[in-house]
């Protein structure tokens, strides 16, 4: 479900608005080897010139690439459980997912 949003930047004094096409997809953990409880994050695909990136704003760090739509699902699974599985080996608290999306709607800019 492809959405636009709007982003502001700041640039010195000067704001820049920049329109932003993105696609929100949430992944959902279940029990695997390392018996996590299961859990819901939301996971930020963006399409780029060569493919696809994901990140999740929740884990820090947990990013991927992936040429296509499926790969790039699969890879930021793969990323999120070998991320937590690091995390939990190292004594780490797992965080919660906090992170939420909202749609909203902006009028057209000619």
């Amino acid at each position: 479900m492809e959405k636009m949003i709007g982003v502001k930047v700041l640039i010195g004094d000067e704001v820049l608005a920049i329109s932003l096409s993105i696609e929100l997809i949430f992944i959902n953990f279940t029990k695997r080897k390392q018996n996590f409880n299961a859990m819901r994050y939301l996971v930020i695909i963006e399409e780029t010139e060569t493919g696809y990136s994901a990140y999740v704003p929740d884990l820090p760090g947990c990013i991927s690439v992936g040429g296509s739509r499926e790969e790039i699902e699969s890879n930021i699974q793969e990323a999120i459980t070998f991320h937590l599985e690091g995390m939990k080996e190292d004594g780490v608290e797992i965080p919660r997912p906090r992170t939420e999306a909202v749609n909203m709607t902006f009028p057209e800019v000619a």
